[in-house]
């Protein structure tokens, strides 16, 4: 059973200064693009089970009623696990359930599920396991009582010192690195990205020495410490740090303050203290609306309390870095003997993350738009004659079977795309396929992104107007009749409707004309002549009121999605333009061909193609007929991220850490071997493993042709989330004016000053 847990580590960029009011800090601070904003949040029941799953794996069993979190590798966990299996599975068939045929991450899903399901069934057939072995170097004992600074600070050391780790110390304190606070703070970062929590600490309690006034060591220590299931000297550390009476330093624009509340929150759910976990972690929530980790934090002390409706708002809040633009009410913790009942949060303010909140955030909060590019869609003269319809229908045609022909081929041309694709070796290649997927998706239902659906509304306004009107032939009848000559009811709603009646009236009116004329000559013919005169200017008359009345509706349709197309192919060619595979920027291209074909073929030639008999009108109007070309669409190519011109590169020291359009690397130089004489333990809370590290660095440096302006040194920077598990990465993201990679030019940054570690 894996431990799905966060653990944020972000590199200062400011030295410690003026302490500074949430409310300022969160003003002056420039924006977050986190690649996970980018999901799609489930409902309340799909956010429910996930809850129960992830509790399930980090305390090993449900919550009872007004109990603490438990522990214990019992029949139980194994049941829970289980249970955690099958809601994964109940997610992944929803999700597949909404998926179209054709989307571009069915088949991984699918892949996903059926991994899922064997996997389900192979644990529940294994045997309980047994005791595992001692360890060749043990960890010194877990503390039981409260601690000391001095007590808590000899006991990291004693785990730190594990095995050969007492030479590798005293190498790591003597070295340059060692002595300077801030390169022992990106180490330990480094080693954060490693997996290699051990060395992370030797690293902060080489930085601690170094820099005894600085309470960011501590408080970072102290998230690694709850993480590594210490939370007694988790909670002495962060005393400590209290004590010391300074500010907490900010990192990425993040409250220092909400981040050590947020840790000690982590270290009280690991002792079993829920309610006084919670207090804490509604005051980090409050103080920092982007720690995601406080939020996912708060809905575990909830949901152990069995507050759950309130748990799963919070839980369903903390799965994206960036809040909704309101936060979750967050009132102080019940005093006591007023518990709300069990599954009762008394919160009463509207929530944004509930089945009613958006479960998409705008693109433009996700992805760089700013490269996308102009697109007109053809333009069609719409016929004020019979004889301009009866001319221009064979053009018409012509568009649709070319449109047609290239629909017919979509799926193979796909096909083959798919297949050039390479997978790419590394830790980084299923985030960015992820990140790709995501992009792809959103240019195929670029009609529900917030900017655009209420353009895209006029649009199906306009086009089911008076029971789609625009469609003339399609609408010549009152809903629900059949069609056949004695059901037949012309809708007196809709041009055609009208149109229709008035010519099948004056059929046989004109019939009766014709018999009252003479049957032989002189006079029979004269006679019906004129008959035939009059009514084939009756005939006109009504095709061409008809043709009016009808256009109107086509040209508002026509006007409507103008106004919506220019912002959505801008949107969707803005999307492809994050993405510098180039097989995968074609696939991209190739949705946008397909949407744009869509919208000319249904939206234009459709209604335009719609006339039925009325073109054929033109020889009782007896008018020449003159067809122009309609004018063909004017669409930009959508141009393509390049590796290289866009890049934002944070130097570890140690290591370094790119983020590239829609890739993300992270290279460890030599000077990590430093760390390499310490025995590693998990991250580990029951025997199980952390799920997530992220790693952040703050901006410090010169800004090359980039976008980051006064100010950005102090609120600006990256990170990045590995699977601790899998080493794989998860999530990405850039704080300042530049995208993840996506930017108007190369953006290089170095750590400066401490780190902070985020438990979650």
């Amino acid at each position: 059973m894996k431990q799905i847990l966060r653990l944020a580590v972000s590199a200062l960029a400011l030295a410690l200064g003026p302490a500074v009011s949430p409310a300022q800090a969160q003003a002056a601070a420039p924006p977050v693009r986190a690649w996970s904003d980018a999901k799609d949040l489930p409902d309340a029941r799909g956010a429910a089970q996930l809850l129960e799953s992830e509790y399930a794996a980090r305390y090993g069993r449900p919550a009872a009623t007004g109990s603490a979190p438990s522990t214990g590798g019992s029949a139980a966990a194994r049941a829970a696990a289980v249970k955690m299996y099958d809601d994964a599975i109940v997610q992944l068939e929803a999700m597949l359930a909404k998926l179209k045929p054709d989307a571009l991450q069915r088949a991984q899903l699918v892949a996903q599920l059926e991994a899922l399901k064997k996997a389900r069934d192979q644990f529940a057939a294994q045997p309980a396991p047994q005791p595992a072995a001692p360890r060749p170097a043990p960890a010194p004992p877990k503390s039981t009582g409260p601690l000391t600074l001095a007590q808590a600070l000899t006991n990291t050391r004693a785990l730190v010192e594990t095995g050969k780790g007492r030479q590798s110390f005293a190498a790591l304190t003597a070295s340059p690195a060692g002595k300077d606070p801030r390169r022992a703070s990106a180490l330990a970062a480094a080693a954060v990205l490693r997996d290699r929590p051990v060395g992370a600490l030797a690293a902060l309690l080489a930085a601690r020495a170094a820099e005894p006034k600085n309470p960011s060591h501590l408080v970072n220590a102290a998230g690694l410490l709850s993480l590594l299931g210490r939370p007694v000297e988790a909670i002495a550390l962060l005393d400590g740090a209290d004590a010391l009476k300074v500010p907490f330093p900010s990192a990425m624009g993040l409250n220092g303050q909400a981040v050590a509340l947020n840790n000690r929150g982590h270290a009280l759910l690991g002792l079993g203290r829920a309610k006084d976990a919670e207090a804490v972690l509604r005051r980090a929530v409050s103080l920092e609306p982007l720690l995601a980790e406080a939020r996912t934090n708060l809905a575990m002390a909830l949901r152990a309390q069995n507050k759950t409706e309130e748990a799963v708002r919070f839980f369903r809040a903390g799965m994206r870095r960036s809040p909704p633009p309101s936060q979750p009410a967050v009132k102080p913790p019940p005093t006591s003997g007023q518990t709300p009942p069990p599954g009762q949060s008394g919160q009463q303010s509207a929530d944004p993350f509930s089945p009613e909140g958006a479960a998409q955030l705008p693109a433009e909060r996700v992805y760089d738009l700013s490269r996308g590019v102009r697109g007109d869609l053809p333009r069609i003269k719409w016929p004020k004659t019979p004889a301009e319809a009866e001319a221009q229908q064979p053009k018409l045609e012509a568009m649709i079977a070319e449109i047609k022909g290239r629909n017919a081929t979509w799926h193979q041309r796909l096909q083959v795309l798919q297949a050039r694709l390479k997978p790419v070796p590394g830790p980084g290649s299923d985030l960015s396929h992820m990140r790709v997927s995501g992009i792809i998706n959103r240019i195929d239902e670029a009609q529900h992104e917030p900017s655009l659906r209420q353009l895209w509304s006029t649009v199906e306004d306009a086009r089911s107007r008076n029971n789609v009107e625009v469609m003339f032939n399609g609408s010549r009848l009152v809903p629900g009749t059949t069609g056949a000559v004695l059901d037949q009811k012309f809708n007196p709603a809709t041009a055609s409707g009208r149109f229709w009646a008035e010519v099948t009236r004056l059929g046989p009116e004109k019939a009766k004309e014709d018999k009252k004329c003479p049957d032989r000559e002189p006079g029979s013919s004269a006679c019906r002549e004129a008959v035939q005169v009059k009514y084939d200017k009756l005939n006109c008359e009504a095709a061409r009121k008809g043709l009016d009345e009808w256009r109107a509706s086509a040209v508002r349709l026509d006007n409507a999605l103008a106004a919506y197309f220019a912002p959505a192919y801008k949107l969707m060619t803005g999307l492809a333009a994050n993405i510098s595979d180039p097989v995968q920027h074609q696939i991209a291209v190739l949705y946008i061909e397909r949407e744009v074909d869509n919208l000319v073929w249904i939206y234009l030639l459709t209604p335009a193609t719609s006339l039925g008999p009325l073109p054929a009108y033109s020889q009782f109007c007896k008018e020449p007929g003159v067809a122009e070309d309609p004018k063909p669409a004017v669409l930009t190519p959508a141009q393509r991220c390049i590796l290289g011109g866009a890049t934002f590169e944070a130097d570890l020291f140690v290591a370094s850490v790119s983020y590239d359009c829609e890739k993300v690397a992270v290279e460890v130089e030599k000077g990590f071997l430093i760390l390499d004489g310490f025995v590693e333990v998990e991250y580990v809370i029951e025997g199980t493993k952390t799920g997530e590290v992220t790693v952040g660095v703050g901006v410090k440096g010169e800004v090359g042709g980039g976008p980051l302006g006064t100010g950005v040194e102090a609120k600006g920077g990256c990170y990045l989330t590995v699977d601790t598990g899998t080493g794989k990465f998860v999530d990405a993201g850039v704080r300042g004016g530049v995208s993840a990679g996506v930017a108007g030019g190369a953006l290089q940054v170095e750590a400066s000053g401490s780190i902070v570690v985020i438990a979650g």
